[in-house]
């Protein structure tokens, strides 16, 4: 019956999965979210697990998407993050198919640092996050991995947050 059913459900991929915990003590998630209100969706959920900080990582999957959402992100976030929070982006995920490669992660980021009140980062390459993660988060911060058609950010997360239990 329904019951079977759903206790054999094991969740929907790249939904919030949880990581691990990277080696500051930090929680890793991973997650699927590519337009601003999954964006921001992961975001609260974050919030609600610790007390500490939330460290978004985004990588857009396009040009065009990046382009058409980044406005509204800005806005979204200029009114969300707190004292503490960054939200930062990788290098667009680029699938193809598209005649033009503008916006950039690092211009969208340039954008929302000069006209933002708020913790905006740019990251040229994952090592760079890692490098970040590293001198910036503790214990109690929760480090998101976000992104859309890249299943290789799943792995990535997932190494990040390489401590065992």
């Amino acid at each position: 019956g329904l019951s079977e059913a759903v206790s054999g459900f094991g969740g929907v991929w790249r939904r919030f999965d949880f990581a691990g915990r990277l080696p500051s003590g930090a929680v890793g998630y991973d997650d699927y979210a590519h337009n601003v209100e999954k964006i921001l969706s992961c975001m609260e959920g974050a919030r609600s697990i610790n007390g500490g900080r939330v460290i978004a990582i985004f990588q857009p999957h396009g040009f065009k998407p990046l382009q058409f959402m980044r406005d509204e992100l800005f806005r979204q976030l200029e009114s969300r993050l707190r004292e503490g929070d960054v939200f930062g982006m990788i290098p667009v995920y680029y699938a193809g198919g598209t005649s033009s490669f503008s916006p950039t992660s690092e211009e969208v980021i340039e954008v929302f640092r000069r006209d933002g009140l708020k913790s905006y980062c740019y990251w040229q390459s994952r090592d760079d996050v890692e490098k970040f993660l590293a001198s910036t988060t503790g214990a109690d911060d929760v480090v998101l991995v976000m992104g859309a058609r890249d299943n290789s950010l799943s792995d990535w997360a997932r190494n990040m947050a390489c401590v065992k239990a």
